[in-house]
Order: structure tokens, then C-alpha cells, then sequence
């Protein structure tokens, strides 16, 4: 569990990475102004557990069904159910 969570952190850092890597060019202005503040980095943090929840809530749901169809998926297989 610990490990799944983890690479979820790793996944919401990732993107935090890829966000600036697009704002890149833009940094010889200076950082910008949003940046700068802590609401910013509050909800960024927020992501990024995020991301380490939702590994945790998909492994959980495992096998469950959603409206009676759907993909139904276990730790030995995966089947398509109609």
C-alpha cells in the first residue's frame, strides 16, 4: 500500500514537473506572480495527494462492478463484461 501510494505522489509531482517544463520559456520574465503565493503551492500539494489517494481508491475498487457492466478487474485477470 505504502508503495502504491508513493508512485501516485510520484505521478502528481510529475505533473507539477511537466506544468513548468511548458512555463519554461516564460521564466526569463521572472517567476510568475501566482507562483509566488501560498495558495498556489497549497493546492498543488492537494494534487499531488491526490494522486496518491486515487491509486489507493482504484486498488480498492477492484472487482467491483459499475452499473452491472462494465470492466471488471482483478489481480489475476482482466475481462471485458457487456
Amino acid at each position: 500500500m505504502g508503495t502504491e501510494f508513493f508512485w501516485g505522489l510520484v505521478g502528481g509531482v510529475a505533473s507539477e514537473i511537466l506544468k513548468w517544463f511548458h512555463v519554461r520559456e516564460e521564466l526569463h520574465k521572472g517567476i510568475p506572480d501566482y507562483a509566488k503565493r501560498w495558495p498556489y503551492w497549497g493546492v498543488t500539494a492537494i494534487m499531488v495527494l491526490m494522486g496518491g489517494v486515487l491509486v489507493l481508491a482504484h486498488r480498492a475498487s477492484e472487482g467491483v462492478e459499475l452499473n452491472g457492466k462494465g470492466l471488471r478487474t482483478s489481480r489475476s485477470s482482466r475481462q471485458f463484461i457487456e
